[in-house]
């Protein structure tokens, strides 16, 4: 399997990460929900990060970058929408950079995320939702042995059309 690692975001990755996230922004608007012009000022970004890892202290979420062998930034995996109490779940979601698609690099990091959801978060469950479109993110999924347990029906608004999300979830105890 692919040598990566995932890390907890930090503000002093925001540079990299900017840099990251432009160069693969019109590929991942066509594969992942779209983040909107300002998402992709520097200043707007440094802020949005800053926010993200000050929330990420309190536990609302887990934001990682992936890095391949060559401590390159190939992706990110986030553990967000975190419900405690009764339900003690997250979703999870992830995003691999173009140049780096179909090495495997999406499949192994969902594996060191759910690892952390146990062993860190003590999380119960993980679900996910995934266009029914998006044919190689249901397979990373399903190799980590996640559920497909149905479809909600125009459940999210994209390019002004509502499109349906195929629901997974994986009970982690």
């Amino acid at each position: 399997m692919t040598d990566i690692t995932i890390k907890l975001l930090e503000k002093d990755d925001a540079k990299e990460l900017f840099d990251f996230e432009i160069k693969n922004r019109s590929f991942f608007e066509k594969t992942c929900l779209p983040r909107g012009n300002s998402y992709y000022y520097f200043n707007n970004f440094i802020n949005i990060i800053n926010e993200l890892v000050d929330e990420q202290s309190l536990g609302m979420h887990y934001m990682y970058i992936i890095r391949n062998s060559n401590h390159q930034i190939v992706g990110r995996v986030n553990l967000v929408d975190i419900v405690r109490g009764n339900f003690n779940k997250a979703e999870i979601g992830y995003r691999i950079g173009e140049e780096y698609i179909g090495r495997g690099y999406a499949e192994k990091a969902v594996k060191l995320a759910l690892y952390d959801a146990v062993n860190k978060y003590k999380l119960h469950r993980i679900e996910a939702g995934v266009s029914p479109k998006n044919t190689a993110s249901q397979k990373v999924l399903l190799k980590n042995n996640f559920k497909m347990v149905g479809t909600y029906k125009k459940y999210i608004l994209l390019n002004g059309k509502w499109g349906d999300s195929i629901i997974f979830e994986k009970v982690l105890d």
